[in-house]
């Protein structure tokens, strides 16, 4: 049961998007977008892979190719008033790099204004825009020259690009996450292979490679952060750091996962900002991407909520790609918005967002989306509770997304997309988030009264959390 209590909402609850996930892979005028993303998807041992899973045999080939996606390019007034009509007063997206940004010098000025219309959207529906400027996805041409391995060069085209963006965002209200999961980006690209696949990039996989890009995105945070600063010193900036509550126990991740666990990359952004400008203030609030716990805590009591009971498989999963290819639901444990946030405040002194924490759903598991976004709603109000400064939580994601590995199976969608209607259909978590909203931004007695048999669990998460 849910407590006999008001639970407030923090000040911003809404939800996030990535261009490179929501887009289509084609520009205005028909010809292909090239980026790194969309070269990984066709890589031949990704293929291999789709087949010797027997995901292919399973599911249509268009499942796991971007296409034209959510087609967020061209639906973005219309996503952007579905967030405002559900409650949501917050909504997280991105800069396509690879739109913008031609070759060197050369900008897509259509793309880049685009950028500032969206901002000045959201400014328009009284919703506060955070725009992420690096989520993975970059320019083909990038590519070419050898992505982050070749720093010199990235650094010099990056800084180029933040620099165009940035002249149309002085004066605007917004949040800028600079970049999104550094640590995960190049774990998962420099140093772990995916079931012994190398398909994602083409460079080189080694501890060596993966320190390298670390160091090349600590120096694109603190160059990005003095351009920004130097624009409008209004602007609050930060990183998107992906923390979950706990450390794998896969063998191949185990040691690298310390990286997203760990503080290191901060120390790298504030070694670098030291030696580049040391009195550039760089951080104003902590950014976090958590999703769920990796490990069970053998032999210790398991809380994943307020009612005490777990929501993720006893049999610990792998990982979250593996539950997909299983076709289970993701292991969560909304409880760890509370330790982080508590732990994030006393390491660091600075605001908290929780900039992406979601449920991969289907029609199938929409109970239990909703169940976790009341129990990540109950224990960030209890951190607020406890005086950590929690501003606020974008849910992932206000579409069906695409993800490298799994393609458009594991749906985040907090609204299910039609990929061949492209019409938007908000599941049970965004009208639960809209009542929440319309009863003074709180969880209080009539919407307790109302979704309290979603809430208190679902007999499938029931089922998973005590039959398997």
């Amino acid at each position: 049961m849910l407590p006999n209590r008001d639970i407030k909402l923090p000040p911003y609850v809404g939800w996030a998007i990535s261009a490179g996930q929501t887009e289509s892979e084609f520009r205005t005028d028909g010809s292909p977008l090239d980026t790194n993303w969309s070269r990984g998807t066709r890589h031949p041992e990704r293929l291999a892979f789709l087949q010797s899973s027997g995901l292919l045999n399973k599911h249509p080939e268009k499942m796991f190719f971007i296409g034209n996606a959510c087609k967020f390019e061209t639906h973005w007034h219309s996503d952007m008033e579905m967030v405002k009509a559900y409650g949501g007063n917050i909504f997280r997206f991105g800069v396509s790099w690879a739109r913008c940004h031609l070759g060197p010098g050369k900008f897509d000025q259509e793309e880049l204004e685009r950028v500032a219309r969206m901002v000045m959207y959201c400014n328009r529906l009284d919703i506060m825009p955070v725009l992420t400027l690096w989520h993975w996805w970059e320019p083909g041409w990038l590519d070419n020259l050898g992505s982050w391995e070749n720093s010199r060069e990235m650094l010099k085209y990056w800084c180029e690009f933040v620099t165009e963006v940035m002249k149309r965002l002085r004066g605007r209200q917004l949040i800028i996450c600079v970049l999104n999961e550094p640590t995960v980006h190049a774990m998962f690209s420099r140093r772990w292979t995916r079931d012994g696949n190398e398909w994602l990039p083409q460079y080189e996989k080694s501890d060596e490679a993966f320190y390298d890009i670390l160091k090349a995105l600590a120096e694109a945070y603190v160059l990005a952060a003095r351009i920004i600063r130097d624009a409008d010193p209004t602007i609050p900036i930060g990183i998107a750091h992906a923390l979950n509550w706990n450390v794998s126990d896969i063998p191949g991740l185990k040691e690298s996962w310390d990286w997203e666990n760990g503080d290191d990359f901060y120390e790298l952004v504030h070694e670098t900002g030291a030696h580049i400008d040391p009195m550039l203030p760089l951080f104003d609030y902590d950014g976090i991407n958590n999703y769920f716990l990796r490990i069970k805590l053998r032999g210790k009591e398991e809380r994943a909520g307020w009612d005490g009971k777990v929501a993720y498989d006893p049999d610990p999963p792998l990982s979250a790609i593996c539950d997909v290819v299983k076709e289970k639901p993701w292991g969560m444990t909304p409880e760890g918005l509370y330790w982080l946030a508590k732990e994030a405040w006393q390491k660091h002194h600075r605001p908290v967002f929780f900039l992406e924490h979601g449920y991969p759903t289907g029609h199938e598991f929409e109970n239990m989306q909703v169940w976790d976004t009341a129990g990540s709603l109950y224990w960030i109000d209890k951190a607020r509770s406890e005086g950590v400064p929690v501003m606020g939580i974008t849910f992932w994601s206000l579409l069906g997304n695409f993800e490298m590995s799994e393609g458009f199976l594991a749906d985040f969608g907090y609204a299910y997309v039609n990929l061949e209607t492209q019409v938007r259909s908000p599941r049970l978590a965004m009208r639960f988030i809209r009542d929440c909203a319309h009863a003074g931004r709180s969880i209080d007695a009539s919407v307790r009264a109302k979704w309290s048999p979603i809430i208190t669990r679902s007999f499938k998460a029931l089922h998973y959390a005590t039959e398997q």
